[in-house]
């Protein structure tokens, strides 16, 4: 082979060889931050949480619904109910979710809200992420967190995150 062809085998398999990001798409060197940092901030949300949820609600069709594929990174962690904007519908759910504790035991159930994203700084994004325990021993537990990215000028890197008291 000569050089050239070399060299350019030598480029393809290092192209293959790139890691998968978090973030699923390059978001630019501290571009804007966008709901695309909720799905990846769900995970570090999650594992915050006290005591660990067995299931979640999401709110649907409401301004605090989980943006686009969020709601699939949440049902990595735990069976993922549609929590309706209707009473009556919202009480069926929450009857049918007690019954099913009553057969397995403690079944903490966390409603999560999506509350925003913002910049904090020039390399600094923050995504506040909502939770409200609504079944199992927990009920009427707050947990709302603010989920730190920093960047690194090639993506949104999660750092932490710190509980938000309620205002």
């Amino acid at each position: 082979m000569t050089r050239h062809r070399l060299l350019a085998l030598a480029l393809l398999l290092t192209a293959c060889k790139q890691e998968p990001r978090d973030n699923a798409r390059f978001l630019g060197p501290c571009a804007d931050p966008t709901s695309a940092l909720a799905a990846p901030a769900i995970d570090v949300y999650v594992r915050s949480v006290v005591p660990k949820p067995r299931r979640f609600l999401i709110a649907s069709g409401t301004d605090s619904a989980l943006p686009l594929g969020s709601e699939g990174r949440l049902q990595r962690h735990g069976p993922t109910y549609v929590f309706p904007a209707d009473p009556a519908l919202r009480q069926r759910v929450l009857t049918r979710l007690d019954s099913v504790a009553e057969i397995y035991g403690d079944m903490p159930t966390l409603l999560v809200t999506y509350r925003g994203v913002s910049r904090a700084g020039d390399d600094r994004a923050v995504v506040r992420l909502g939770g409200y325990f609504l079944s199992g021993s927990p009920t009427g537990t707050v947990a709302h967190r603010a989920v730190q990215f920093v960047c690194d000028t090639a993506r949104w890197n999660v750092v932490r995150a710190e509980e938000e008291r309620q205002s």
